[in-house]
């Protein structure tokens, strides 16, 4: 898109990232708020839980000791034992629950205080046991017991305001920092809906200016579709106006030239103005058909007629067809073995004009003396075929280039001849599901390499 703003988008996300930490900082601060608030609930219920057992337990105390006095039974003094026992362990839990200094000094006197009334216990147990009278008992831990118990009940409750106090206060500070951070999400929820609408209006602002784009590239589109095929059309015609004078000409061509092989004239002048005569009706038919193959492969009418190819005979032939040339150049051709290739699905005549392409741009730039070899492998499921030479070599900077239409290199030379060989062997691999590149070093000669699926997805109607 060419006048696609990225600034746009870079501001909205900074915006969207400058308020993520916000939005993450106010999710925490709840949930930590939330924790804090349960562990304050079920703090406060132990605590008043706790306060309330105590409470309990020194009442059993109290209740269990005149009853002793009265049957002096055994059990019923064990039972007063156990329960001065839970009374020691419930206020040691609630001395390592509480926080705040007050509550602290409270429970160390109600620890205090239940020594004091556990130590006139002693010796009202002993006074029973000696004989003495359930009266006299009585009033000895009444007027021993009696201010350390109105005094031990006044700290329980003050202990258990205190909790609750404490509870309150907690909670209130809770609350406040809660519709703080509320407050704050709010905010951050405002900020992130403003952003929102703001990205809305300019993303809609950007996809409206980009389908009016498409539209405008598709009705590009359509326009070079529409040339391409008019261009194919013209093409076509006017190949098939000069292909009958071309052949009327290739056949005047042969006659004289049979003619005079049957007169037996030894006139090398004309001898080689026909043969030069028959190489260039040879270029503007291969011209033709290069033409022809470009128009069709701009108007995406590329047909390909896959069949079973055997590669070992397939290669073997297409070789042999260059041996001749090769040898009269005084170039050496040679190939790998191809007798472990498979059979693979491909338009062999299309795969043969690749070959014929690559080995004739090798016999041209290569000079006498060198050789040129041809090879193919397996590997990756593919079938790899190299046709490697020693000539000039390309430049790195314009092995990019090679497979473009009409292209040719800094000294005006060209691989291909009329520069659209190259991109017809590119358009043909490409179209069998292949790919084809080239490596070279200047002074070294190049290597074209080009390959073509094993199980190939083309058929018939390709």
């Amino acid at each position: 898109m060419k006048h696609f703003n990225w600034k746009i988008y870079i501001g909205i996300l900074l915006a969207v990232f400058a308020f993520l930490p916000v939005v993450i900082f106010s999710s925490v601060s709840l949930k930590e708020l939330i924790s804090d608030q349960n562990e304050l609930i079920s703090k406060h219920s132990r605590e008043l839980y706790l306060t309330e057992r105590l409470r309990y337990e020194k009442e059993r105390q109290f209740e269990l000791l005149p009853l002793y006095i009265a049957n002096r039974d055994q059990k019923t003094l064990d039972s007063f034992y156990d329960a001065h026992k839970l009374f020691l362990e419930l206020a040691k839990e609630l001395d390592e629950l509480t926080d705040d200094p007050l509550s602290d000094v409270l429970i160390r006197q109600i620890r205090e205080l239940d020594k004091h009334l556990f130590a006139i216990s002693g010796p009202a147990i002993k006074m029973r046991k000696k004989g003495m009278t359930i009266t006299e008992v009585e009033k000895f831990i009444h007027d021993e017991a009696g201010f350390y118990t109105d005094t031990f009940n006044k700290t329980v409750d003050l202990f258990a305001t205190q909790a609750n106090n404490n509870f309150h206060k907690a909670r209130e500070n809770i609350q406040k920092t809660s519709n703080a951070i509320i407050r704050e999400f709010e905010l951050a929820c405002a900020i992130a809906i403003l952003l929102a609408i703001t990205a809305i209006i300019l993303t809609a602002k950007v996809l409206r200016q980009k389908m009016a784009e498409d539209q405008l590239k598709e009705k590009e589109l359509r326009q070079t579709k529409a040339l391409s095929t008019a261009r194919k059309e013209t093409v076509e015609v006017v190949s098939h106006d000069l292909k009958n004078p071309l052949s009327a000409a290739k056949l005047s061509i042969d006659l004289v030239t049979g003619r005079i092989l049957k007169l037996g004239t030894e006139d090398a002048a004309l001898k080689r103005g026909l043969q030069m005569t028959s190489r260039s009706l040879h270029s503007m038919e291969t011209l033709i058909g290069n033409l022809l193959d470009q128009a069709k492969i701009e108007a995406g009418q590329l047909n390909l007629s896959p069949t079973s190819c055997e590669l070992r005979t397939f290669l073997d032939d297409v070789v042999a067809l260059f041996v001749p040339l090769a040898e009269k150049k005084g170039i050496t051709l040679t190939h790998d073995s191809f007798d472990s290739l498979p059979a693979i699905q491909c338009d062999q005549n299309r795969i043969e004009q690749v070959l014929s392409n690559l080995l004739g741009n090798a016999l041209k730039f290569s000079p006498k003396g060198t050789e040129i070899r041809v090879s193919a492998r397996i590997q990756d499921h593919n079938v790899v075929f190299s046709v490697r030479d020693h000539g000039s070599g390309i430049p790195k900077e314009q092995l990019d280039h090679i497979f473009e239409r009409y292209w040719q290199t800094t000294d005006g030379t060209r691989r291909g001849g009329n520069g659209l060989g190259l991109a017809i062997a590119k358009a043909v691999v490409e179209a069998h599901g292949g790919r084809i590149w080239a490596t070279s070093e200047p002074g070294q000669g190049a290597d074209f390499i080009f390959s073509l699926p094993l199980q190939s997805h083309l058929s018939r109607s390709s």
